[in-house]
């Protein structure tokens, strides 16, 4: 069996990192893909508040559902993992290729645009219109359905967006061998929609070789 990793944790400007070493499941490396020596992993979670209110109007043959949003206390967080296959040596740690690498991964998922574009993206309609089926009975459970779908849709795409970002770093940088350019970073938000973008990669991970 392989050894257990070590973890440590660490209070970054990115906010808390934890770290592991050492060798993994069998199995879960099977589903990780081709064997490498790193791996940074991100988990984004969303929390808010509602209050919404609504409307039916009739227009021609269909009933329209008019949601009027109310969001409040709207938090995207986002916690890392990194994991190292052999732990980098304690002297200068922090400058080891390998580390500044996997850094870069978190500094992507944890740049502070993509809070902003997730609360862009929540709160730019102001209102949700759907077109009702003749089935459907509306009341309070109904709307905060769609009031969730309508977070969570905002959300898989801030979620997506960070996840294109660490597939385009490790092309760019041929996952750690190659100095990050410049523009990369001033650039986050201007990226493919997710529909368009490559999904060769998990979409929460970053493997460095």
């Amino acid at each position: 069996m392989p050894r257990p990793p070590s973890e440590e944790i660490f209070l970054l400007d990115e906010g808390s990192v934890t770290m592991n070493y050492g060798d993994r499941d069998p199995d879960q490396e099977r589903r990780s893909g081709p064997r490498v020596a790193a791996e940074t992993r991100f988990k984004m979670e969303y929390n808010y508040r509602s209050s919404p209110r609504w409307q039916i109007q009739n227009r021609e043959s269909d009933r329209v559902l008019i949601i009027r949003l109310r969001l409040r206390d709207v938090k995207l967080e986002t916690t890392h993992e990194i994991w190292f296959r052999r732990k980098p040596k304690l002297e200068n740690f922090w400058q080891d290729p390998l580390v500044q690498h996997e850094l870069d991964h978190v500094r992507i998922s944890s740049d502070p645009r993509l809070r902003k574009r997730f609360l862009e993206l929540v709160g730019k309609p102001g209102k949700i219109e759907l077109t009702l089926e003749p089935t459907d009975k509306v009341d309070a459970a109904f709307v905060r359905q769609a009031v969730q779908k309508h977070v969570a849709n905002s959300f898989d795409q801030v979620s997506e967006l960070a996840s294109i970002r660490y597939r385009e770093l490790d092309r760019l940088t041929r996952h750690g061998r190659s100095p990050v350019p410049a523009e990369f970073q001033r650039d986050i938000l201007d990226l493919p929609t997710p529909e368009n973008a490559s999904h060769d990669a998990s979409p929460d991970s970053s493997e460095t070789k």
